[in-house]
């Protein structure tokens, strides 16, 4: 898997999808999200969305938090989005600790879109969000919290262990592998999806939604 690393960094796309599909095989949900990756991106395959979708579904049913991320994004890009399935996945990737996820069921909870609207759910995975770095997080925890009772904002911190996964000890999770693979693929650093604002559903907060 190191190995599959180092290729891919250096672009020998090929080399990188010949291991990932070996470990795929076996189980391997890393590699499984790596070869998402590639049909994602069209490297050094033919760029097929549904195969990389397949493939991301692979890897997020055994737990992978950025393959979670990433289908439920592709559903979301899906013509008209799939909602209901991207929030499913988004929500997996969230409790999963996957920070792009955990910020977008922020934005969804607070504004109510295509859910109920829960200010103290949506501000707690904002700040889960902020606690990883999202670079967004932070500016939108203020804004949310002008809207916010002293009460609701205690009920949020209480909130927020239980939004996790019990085996997420801390609030970086590490991406899910089977005994055997020593390091994941490499991290997807772009976000499938950034977000823009717009005006929101229920408050005159520009929380921003996915284009």
């Amino acid at each position: 898997m190191r190995d599959a690393n180092r290729h891919y960094q250096r672009g020998e796309f090929d080399k990188a999808r010949r291991i990932w599909e070996a470990w795929a095989e076996q189980g391997s949900s890393d590699a499984w999200y790596g070869l998402g990756q590639l049909y994602r991106r069209g490297e050094g395959v033919e760029k097929d969305v549904e195969k990389a979708r397949w493939m991301y579904r692979k890897a997020a049913e055994l737990g992978h938090g950025y393959a979670q991320s990433n289908l439920g994004t592709l559903y979301f890009m899906d013509k008209p989005p799939n909602m209901e399935e991207a929030i499913r996945w988004w929500t997996k990737g969230a409790e999963n600790g996957e920070v792009h996820s955990q910020y977008r069921m922020g934005v969804l909870y607070f504004n109510g879109d295509d859910v109920p609207v829960d200010r103290v759910r949506g501000y707690a995975w904002m700040k889960h969000a902020a606690s990883q770095g999202h670079t967004d997080a932070p500016r939108l925890l203020e804004e949310m919290e002008r809207y916010m009772t002293t009460s609701e904002l205690d009920e949020a911190e209480a909130l927020m262990p239980g939004l996790l996964r019990p085996e997420q000890a801390g609030p970086v999770v590490e991406v899910s592998q089977v005994p055997g693979t020593p390091a994941p693929p490499v991290r997807d650093e772009e976000q499938p999806a950034p977000p823009v604002a717009v005006e929101p559903v229920t408050s005159p907060v520009a929380l921003g939604r996915l284009p």
